[in-house]
């Protein structure tokens, strides 16, 4: 069972990241990176791991073309300049570094949530653009407080703040792979509430199945799969197209949960090394 780069990286960033983890950890994904082995083979640990660090070391500082081992610093410095410049003169930052400013003012935000209902408050705008939107919404999901993503989550089933096929994309493949504990909140909700999500958006044939999938697909534990099996147990609700999206989001799940069995002992001396 082999997994790709991005995988790794997803992972990580679902699974093991938390609060600042991405703003923090660039110079130490990057030398741990270094210390592996570069023809290392991709199926063994040091191959894992290295793909790991490798990915996942690209962060803020990619955005700013600069050597992450000796410049982390400086990225966030510049980072941090450009949102304070947001601040004070309302200009959005470059499109090159957008994604990074703002991502990063979530990340790091504080617990009122400041910068997180700046964020939401240009994305509510009228006359941000659709571009913009897709921007503001994958920064918007890269808060782990869990107050802040329950009110993300309750704008994203709301027709009056977002139509609801844009909703649903948002739900699936932005807040659910997002972090950890935005993947916790995400799989919990879908447990204990699809079928009135089910009613709520019956009406987006094309995003509804997308959705589902998406979500199923972050599954990592036999507890959530058996959570998520009983809650879709109901097969009249699974028209086809559903049912298929389900099916493939539960194939991959299983996936997930066996490369996890097969690499936990690599995954743990990661995460053991790595983590503040």
């Amino acid at each position: 069972f082999s997994q790709t780069t991005a995988s790794w990286k997803q992972w990580y960033q679902r699974r093991v990241r938390g609060r600042n983890k991405w703003a923090t950890s660039a110079k130490e994904l990057y030398d741990r990176s270094k210390a592996a082995s570069s023809d290392g083979d991709d199926n063994d640990d040091d191959g894992y791991v290295k793909k790991l660090a490798l990915s996942s070391s690209t962060g803020i500082c990619l955005a700013f073309n600069k050597d992450y081992a000796e410049t982390k610093a400086d990225c966030i410095t510049d980072v941090e300049a450009k949102w304070d410049t947001y601040i004070s003169t309302d200009e959005l930052p470059a499109s090159d570094y957008l994604r990074a400013v703002l991502s990063y003012a979530v990340a790091t935000d504080t617990e009122d949530a400041a910068n997180w209902k700046k964020i939401q408050s240009l994305y509510l705008d009228k006359s941000t653009s659709a571009a913009t939107k897709k921007t503001l919404a994958y920064a918007l999901a890269q808060t782990t407080n869990s107050t802040t993503l329950h009110t993300y989550i309750e704008m994203c089933r709301n027709p009056d703040m977002i139509r609801r096929s844009d909703g649903l994309y948002i739900l699936g493949r932005t807040i659910a792979p997002a972090n950890k504990v935005a993947t916790n909140i995400t799989l919990q909700l879908l447990i204990d509430d699809w079928l009135n999500i089910y009613e709520e958006f019956a009406t987006a044939d094309l995003a509804l199945p997308s959705y589902i999938k998406a979500t199923v697909s972050q599954i990592t534990t036999d507890k959530e799969l058996t959570e998520v099996q009983k809650a879709f147990k109901d097969e009249e609700y699974l028209k086809s197209s559903i049912k298929s999206a389900y099916e493939g989001g539960i194939e991959k799940a299983k996936g997930n949960i066996a490369w996890i069995a097969k690499n936990k002992e690599a995954i743990t001396d990661f995460v053991q090394s790595n983590d503040s």
